[in-house]
């Protein structure tokens, strides 16, 4: 009987192993934070994942691992550019400059 409830809470957290990869980082202008809620979305093929800045201009995605993938940020009113990212099992960090160009698109740089 003690079993189970052990292979139910096993059955409701493999969703959770699937989910074995995250991207995390900064995101900054003009060398400091761009704050909290900056939407950031990550677009592996035809699967999406959102996430948003913390306080200190912080993300954090979890996700499937994959070959490729693009991470974009909606700042100031447009999206910026994509930039290729590569999930992994393990957590791969990108920290990137947000640079606004003439036309006024936004542009990625990692640091």
């Amino acid at each position: 009987m003690k079993r189970l409830p052990v292979l139910l809470l096993l059955i409701f957290c493999l969703p959770i192993i699937a989910f074995a990869a995250q991207i995390y980082g900064s995101l900054r202008v003009n060398n400091a934070s761009v704050g909290e809620g900056i939407p950031v979305r990550i677009q592996c093929g035809e699967s999406a994942y959102d996430g948003k800045t913390d306080r200190y201009g912080a993300y954090s995605i979890p996700l499937r691992p994959s070959r490729k993938c693009s991470l974009s940020v909606y700042y100031s009113g447009r999206w910026s550019s994509s930039f290729d990212v590569y999930p992994d099992e393990d957590p791969v960090r990108y920290d990137f400059d947000l640079v606004r160009q003439t036309d006024g698109a936004i542009t990625l740089n990692r640091r």
